[in-house]
Formats: structure tokens, C-alpha cells, sequence
């Protein structure tokens, strides 16, 4: 060996041994543990604001009360830094989370074979968004979960003709990798996606090499079905009409202003509901909260019209409606019916259901109603014997229980 390779060798050997680079060493690694404790106390402090942005987005809370929630947790004891603590943070955190979410939706749809897409317009102060939601079979999940249903995107509409809903689809489907028409199993909306024909347009935006006479399949929503059904049967019968535009009329003078102070501060023991308002648009759910927060509120509304100073033709006509036992009953009556309208337009509404499971919950509806007609035609039947009486008794308090329950109360008057 060469004597130069053996100085080299003695030197380093020398050095690796000498205090110097002992101390040195020694210095280097304190400076890697602090770095690696100030990045671990770094990250922990960053994972505690996310958690709280995390948390205040999960429980629909404001961002000005993310802030209150930091100043708590500082508060607490627990080092929360002193950076990204304002609501600027929730917007930041919030697209983030968004971000993360879709790429590892993406990444599960991409392995998928196929996703059904629903879309549905919703107005929220003034501005109309098009709710794009994918359904899609997760194979590694219960098997009473493997069907799951993911909102995708809300985009602002800019135009509201086929064309331009087709275009917000196509680029809301390709954020999750679906970019081929061929991926699209089904598509489910409402009317105006059926008349202004967007599956076939949003086939036609997406169209790739050998798919170009691809159809995507395409159903109308049954709960919308359900809702226009319902409008019908409610546009063709008088007395449902003028009950509920009775109901309205009378609720109208409790929303706001000195009357709804009046009813908030009531005599009467317990505590007032919410009037709810009648809506064309809502689904039948919303209808038996209507007449429902009606009935609840029925004693609170006679107290604050008997002490109200003004009287006018629309107080005394709230009054008589009030007192009207055949006017309380159809508003009860209505509760049993839209009590099974409701509960079907739920269950069609539940994207976890099979589709032969959402047939068999539309035609237990349609079963329900007609059991609720039988029992009304049983009881005209004359000449009935007491234990006939007795069952139709039985079958009308179990099929119509407000009805009844109202019905037995105006007796005992």
C-alpha cells in the first residue's frame, strides 16, 4: 500500500478521534434533534388549527366562531402557535379539505368500472348552484354500506340551457376522473334535465374514440315524480286547496312583526313552535311540518288573537277558522296523509337503497294510501254490528291517529 494512503488513513482516523470533531459531531446531532422536535411541535400545532377548522366545517358553525374555538383551546392550555387564526384560515382549510377529499375519491373511481351521476338545481341567496353527486359501489365496505352517494361539486349556473348544464357536468365529472361517457351507468334529475335533454348532451361533451352513439341511461328522479304526483292529486281536490290557503292565511299573521311577538309570549303554558311556511316547491316532508307546527300551535294563536288590540276582518276570520272543528279536522286529516307522502319521498330519497328496494318502499306508499281510503269507506257502511265497529274503530285510529285523536276530542266538547 502506498505510504501516502496510509498518512490518509492515519489522518482520518486521527481526526474522527480528535475532541474537536467529537464535539462537533455531537453539536450536529443537538441541531438535528431540535430541528426534528421544532418540526414535530410545528406540525402538532398545525394539526391542532386543521382539527379545529375541521370541526367548525363538520358542524356547519360559523367561521367567526372558529376563532372563538382557537381562543378556547389557547385558553385550555393546549399551544395552538399564533398564525392561521383568523377566518381567512376556514376558507384556506376548507378548500383544502375539498381538494384532498375528491383526489382520493378520484383514485377509488378510477378502479371503479362505472359511477351514476345525479344532478339537481338548488337556489341559495339568489344564486342557483347544480348539485352534481356521484353514486358509486365500494367493494371493500359492509355490504349494508357498499353503495355510497358523494356530492362532487355545486357550481354557480351560468346557463341554464343543455348546453351549458352539460359543460358544468362535464367538468364537474372530470375533477373524479370520470371523462368518459362509457363510465356513466345511469343519470338520474329532475324534469328540466329531461326536457332540455342533458344525458344526451353531456354523452356528446364527453364522447371519446368508439363511444360516439354512446346513450347514457337516463331516469327521472322518483322523489321529484313523487312531488309533481302530489301537486296534481292537491291542484284537483277543492277542499285541500282551500285548507291549506285557510292554514296560510291564518299563519301569515304569526311570522313576524307584533304578531309573532304575541305568540312568543303567550299566557299559555309551554312554549310555541315555529309557524312553518306553505312551499309549491318543497317536497311532501316539508308539507307535514307545515301542518303539523299548525296544529301545535292552535291554543297559542287563539290566546294572542283574543288579546290582540287591533282588531281587523283577517283576526276575526283567523278566529273563526280557529274555532272551526271541520277546518281542524281536514288539517289533521292531511297530517295522517302526508305522514305516508313524506315517509315515501324519503325512502326514494335515500341513494343507499337498491333499486329494488326503492320499488318495493314506492309501492308499500302506494299500499299505505290505499288502506287509508278502505278504512274511510268501511266506516260508511250501515247497519254495522258492534264488533264491526269496534275493528273499524281500531283500523281508523291506527291508519289515520291524528284524524282520530282530533275526532274523539271534538266529541268530548
Amino acid at each position: 500500500m502506498h505510504q501516502k494512503f496510509k498518512s490518509l488513513k492515519t489522518t482520518v482516523s486521527a481526526h474522527f478521534e480528535s475532541t474537536s470533531h467529537i464535539m462537533q459531531a455531537r453539536q450536529v446531532a443537538r441541531e438535528d434533534a431540535r430541528q426534528e422536535r421544532l418540526i414535530s411541535h410545528r406540525s402538532a400545532i398545525a394539526e391542532r388549527v386543521l382539527r379545529a377548522t375541521y370541526h367548525t366545517i363538520m358542524e356547519s358553525a360559523s367561521h367567526l366562531s372558529f376563532e372563538r374555538l382557537i381562543m378556547m383551546l389557547k385558553d385550555c392550555g393546549i399551544d395552538v402557535g399564533d398564525k392561521n387564526h383568523s377566518t381567512k384560515m376556514m376558507c384556506k382549510a376548507r378548500d383544502a379539505f375539498h381538494d384532498v377529499i375528491l383526489d382520493k375519491l378520484a383514485a377509488i373511481v378510477e378502479n371503479e368500472p362505472c359511477v351514476a351521476v345525479m344532478a339537481d338545481k338548488v337556489t341559495l341567496h339568489s344564486r342557483t348552484v347544480d348539485i352534481t353527486a356521484i353514486n358509486l359501489v365500494l367493494p371493500d365496505a359492509p355490504s349494508d354500506a357498499m353503495l355510497k352517494n358523494f356530492v362532487i361539486a355545486a357550481p354557480v349556473v351560468q346557463s341554464h340551457d343543455g348546453d351549458g348544464l352539460a359543460g358544468e357536468l362535464k367538468e364537474s365529472l372530470g375533477r373524479v376522473c370520470v371523462n368518459r361517457p362509457t363510465q356513466i351507468a345511469a343519470f338520474g334529475g329532475d324534469g328540466q334535465y329531461h326536457h332540455l335533454s342533458v344525458p344526451k348532451k353531456l354523452a356528446r361533451a364527453l364522447h371519446t374514440e368508439g363511444a360516439e352513439e354512446f346513450t347514457i341511461p337516463a331516469v327521472w328522479d322518483p322523489s321529484h315524480l313523487m312531488s309533481l304526483a302530489e301537486k296534481n292529486a292537491r291542484s284537483s281536490s277543492k277542499w285541500v286547496r282551500e285548507t291549506i290557503n285557510d292554514m296560510d292565511s291564518v299563519s301569515q299573521l304569526f311570522r313576524y312583526g307584533s304578531g309573532f311577538e304575541a305568540l312568543m309570549t303567550s299566557d299559555i303554558p309551554g312554549k310555541p313552535k315555529t309557524l312553518k311556511k306553505w312551499s309549491e316547491t318543497r317536497f311532501a316532508a316539508h308539507a307535514l311540518d307545515v301542518f303539523k307546527s299548525f296544529l301545535d300551535n292552535i291554543t297559542f294563536m287563539m290566546d294572542a288573537l283574543h288579546h290582540r288590540r287591533e282588531k281587523s276582518q283577517a283576526t276575526d276570520e283567523a278566529i273563526r277558522l280557529l274555532r272551526d272543528k271541520k277546518f281542524l279536522a281536514r288539517i289533521a286529516a292531511l297530517c295522517d296523509i302526508y305522514a305516508v307522502l313524506g315517509k315515501g319521498s324519503r325512502d326514494q330519497q335515500n341513494t343507499g337503497k337498491l333499486p329494488w328496494e326503492l320499488s318495493a318502499a314506492f309501492g308499500q306508499t302506494l299500499l299505505n294510501l290505499d288502506v287509508m281510503l278502505d278504512v274511510l269507506k268501511g266506516g260508511s257502511a250501515e247497519s254495522q254490528s258492534p264488533v264491526q265497529q269496534a275493528i273499524h274503530q281500531a283500523n281508523l285510529e291506527e291508519q289515520w291517529p291524528l284524524a282520530s285523536a282530533y275526532k274523539a276530542r271534538f266529541l268530548e266538547q
